[in-house]
């Protein structure tokens, strides 16, 4: 009866590991899976049975290390914002003003007692928030937006 070639099988994975780990993106991540491959490499055994579950976990381990890095992809992937089309790309700020000023959320605005600074708020859904902000050294100075200030 032969015995399988478990040290073959374990540089096959020790080199797949490596690999694997260099791709991750994470610095901790990478120390953590690096802590376990150094564990394993510290194994020395002449026994097939150690040698034989040392890589049974290898396998496992290798397993989760795809796992992740296809659940870093993923998320990589929907991190990106796709373009919608060339309008996004020619003037984006003409693109989001037009998207703001069409969308149906309230612009929530705010005026000092003093009337001599305003502060506007506008929520875009999925991509943020604009904010305005307006400084003015004499309240009864022109303002350039649609809703003049409150009288005194």
């Amino acid at each position: 009866m032969a015995f399988p070639n478990f040290d073959g099988e374990y540089e096959n994975q020790l080199n797949l590991a490596r690999k694997l780990i260099m791709k991750i993106r994470d610095k901790s991540d990478r120390t953590v899976a690096l802590k376990y491959v150094n564990i394993l490499t510290s194994l020395k055994s002449s026994d097939p049975i150690v040698k034989r579950n040392r890589n049974i976990f290898f396998k496992y381990f290798l397993q989760v290390l795809e796992n992740q890095l296809s659940i870093e992809a993923k998320q990589a992937i929907a991190c990106t914002c796709p373009i919608e089309n060339e309008e996004t790309m020619s003037d984006p700020l003409k693109y989001l003003q037009k998207e703001v000023l069409n969308s149906g959320e309230k612009v929530t605005s705010h005026w000092s007692k003093d009337k001599k600074s305003y502060v506007a708020a506008k929520i875009i859904p999925g991509r943020g928030a604009i904010l305005y902000m307006a400084v003015a050294s004499d309240a009864d100075g022109e303002w350039d937006i649609r809703a003049p200030p409150p009288k005194k």
